[in-house]
């Protein structure tokens, strides 16, 4: 795991944070980096500018279903799908969240969905997946939460 170091405002000692700019590929195709206080607006650079400056690592590939790992409090988070009319199999709960998911193993041309149930005592939650199919009532469109 990667660590990154908290940087701090030299003239106020607030906390810097990171601003970014990725340039086009015409211009270098890296980009720049620079932290900035929101207290007094001082700017500082920062020591790389490389691609790795950008990076987010989220490791979604997991062997099987069961090493999905569910944080409860998503159930309160409205960003998420929630599809009302999907029996969970341990409650008599008709709700569920719904987010794509990448499981190894599993073709890349699935379509492969988390249901999780709302249920706040329950929280079960099973995958379903169908070769470039989506689940009844729902599209790559699809908009409805």
């Amino acid at each position: 795991m990667t660590t990154v170091a908290i940087h701090f405002c030299s003239n106020c000692n607030n906390i810097l944070y990171p601003q970014g700019r990725i340039l086009s590929a015409k211009e270098d195709g890296l980009g720049t980096l620079n932290y900035k206080c929101n207290i007094c607006g001082m700017v500082e650079q920062a020591e790389t500018t490389s691609k790795d400056a950008y990076k987010i690592c989220v490791d979604t590939n997991y062997e099987e279903e069961r090493d999905i790992q569910i944080d409860p409090l998503i159930i309160h988070d409205p960003t998420y799908l929630r599809k009302k009319g999907v029996e969970c199999e341990n409650c008599d709960n008709d709700e569920v969240i719904m987010y794509h998911h990448h499981l190894q193993g599993i073709i890349q041309s699935k379509v492969t969905f988390v249901y999780l149930c709302t249920n706040p005592k329950c929280l079960n939650h099973w995958v379903h997946s169908n070769e470039g199919e989506y689940p009844e009532g729902i599209s790559d469109t699809d908009d409805s939460k």
